[in-house]
């Protein structure tokens, strides 16, 4: 699999169509990273250090298949923008409502 350790100073990251399975836990070491776009891939999950992306102000998630999104998504306080719209989310964490309140996130609704 690919390696990001090369590119720190990335800013926007688009990996979408790519059918993708998983992410590699490398993706934290983009700490100037503000938009990522994993649209459309076959991602059940992803990996804890994506939510140590503290500039992180949009994460496209949408058509992929995650059936939950985790608590750390509420770390992301620059966050503006969550589509995770044609998922398999069972449940929202409730933390990231508050959130959304506090910062003005936009969810896409989803489907099962």
């Amino acid at each position: 699999m690919f390696s990001f350790l090369s590119l720190s100073n990335l800013e926007t990251l688009s990996l979408l169509d790519n059918q993708l399975e998983e992410l590699p836990v490398e993706i934290g070491f983009l700490q100037k990273m503000v938009e990522i776009n994993l649209t459309n891939n076959k991602l059940a999950r992803l990996p804890k250090q994506i939510y140590s992306l503290s500039q992180l102000d949009r994460l496209y998630l949408a058509r992929n298949n995650l059936t939950e999104l985790p608590e750390g998504v509420v770390g992301l306080m620059k966050l503006r923008v969550l589509d995770v719209a044609g998922n398999r989310l069972s449940m929202f964490p409730v933390d990231v409502c508050t959130v959304c309140l506090h910062h003005s996130i936009v969810y896409s609704a989803t489907t099962t």
